[in-house]
């Protein structure tokens, strides 16, 4: 399955801001197949789909981007967070029917 949820990252390296796509990160990408092929309900998807977000996004300095410095910092949860529903969407609709 290849999705795609692109997000701001910043390359510690070559202090760029680019693009990451989510679901390179393979154990996040593992998980959310794993919890597409549980047959959940909507709710109880949203629910997990939200605590595996959190566990491999949410402040974790390696994914954090500092887009102004009036801003703050933005981690990959927050990005996505902003548009939860949309995400959710997304990621439900890659459900198989069995």
């Amino acid at each position: 399955m290849q999705l795609t949820w692109n997000v701001f990252l910043c390359d510690s390296q070559s202090k760029q801001v680019g693009m990451y796509n989510i679901f390179d990160h393979s154990k996040f990408r593992e998980d959310v197949e794993e919890i597409l092929s549980l047959g959940l309900s909507r709710n109880g998807f949203d629910s997990r789909l939200e605590k595996t977000l959190l566990y491999y996004f949410l402040c974790k300095s390696e994914y954090e981007v500092i887009i102004s410095p009036w801003i703050g910092k933005a981690d990959i949860y927050t990005q996505v967070e902003l548009n939860w529903q949309r995400f959710s969407d997304y990621v439900w609709s890659q459900r198989r029917y069995k």
